[in-house]
């Protein structure tokens, strides 16, 4: 996560720091409470940067400034995330190969490495569903997913891509009938993961993936938003009955 600097006063909390230390150098420190839990993991927004802890209260991860500036120009494990962003996704054993058809791919910017670059693919002979892949500079991958698409074209990068006001970055999928909003919300490791990967892929999770649904830009140049339009069904589908809404971001999902 990016955005966090000295400001004067104590210095900028660093990895293996307990929280109860971290509020008492720095008073307005979040409270833990009001932190997004994910896993074992309590995320807290703090000067520009997110901040991550471990449930005893240690601090596992911060903002890179706060890790370079921690460091030292000699160590030799600053640069572990230098390096040129690849060509190809690189995933691990039991992992779809959907790079194996890579049709499309951006460079977005993410608040932990920079910039990664998000790869759209899908696999021979098995285009019912394609993948989202991001890889970090050096070759790492931070993040896939899978996507209910009925083929290469049915699987793109949005227009925007990356919305600057939030820094969130979008694709467009289609499973066969409708557009949906497949969101990428950056994480201190990667981008929040979809709900229940492992069916229903097109359906609506109202955080990551928004079906029915495309990308619209502000007139004042604020955030993107989100225009979904879906059928009720009532008192049929053949009615077409359909609900519009206008979603904007919350700071966590579009509402």
């Amino acid at each position: 996560p990016g955005g966090a600097g000295a400001t004067g006063g104590a210095p900028l909390p660093t990895v293996g720091s307990h929280y109860d230390q971290i509020l008492a150098d720095h008073p307005d420190f979040p409270a833990q409470s009001s932190g997004e839990v994910s896993g074992d993991r309590t995320v807290l927004r703090w000067r520009g940067g997110d901040w991550v802890f471990a449930n005893d209260g240690t601090l596992v991860d911060a903002p890179t400034g706060a890790r370079e500036g921690a460091r030292g120009e000699d160590d030799p494990g600053a640069d572990d995330k230098a390096g040129p962003l690849p060509d190809r996704p690189q995933l691990g054993e039991g992992v779809p190969p959907c790079e194996s058809r890579v049709h499309a791919r951006e460079d977005v910017p993410h608040p932990t490495y920079g910039t990664v670059r998000v790869f759209l693919s899908t696999l021979p002979g098995q285009e019912d569903f394609g993948c989202i892949t991001a890889s970090a500079p050096g070759g790492e991958t931070i993040f896939h997913a899978r996507v209910d698409v009925v083929g290469p074209e049915q699987l793109e990068f949005a227009d925007p891509v990356t919305d600057d006001a939030t820094g969130n970055s979008f694709v467009t999928y289609n499973p066969g009938r409708y557009d949906g909003v497949f969101v990428l919300i950056p994480t201190p490791t990667g981008f929040v993961a979809p709900e229940d990967t492992d069916a229903q892929y097109f359906q609506s999770d109202g955080r990551v993936r928004y079906y029915s649904a495309r990308v619209v830009e502000s007139d004042s140049g604020g955030p993107a938003a989100i225009s979904e339009e879906i059928n009720t069904c009532v008192p049929d589908c053949a009615a077409a009955n359909y609900r519009h809404r206008l979603l904007t971001w919350d700071g966590s999902a579009y509402s």
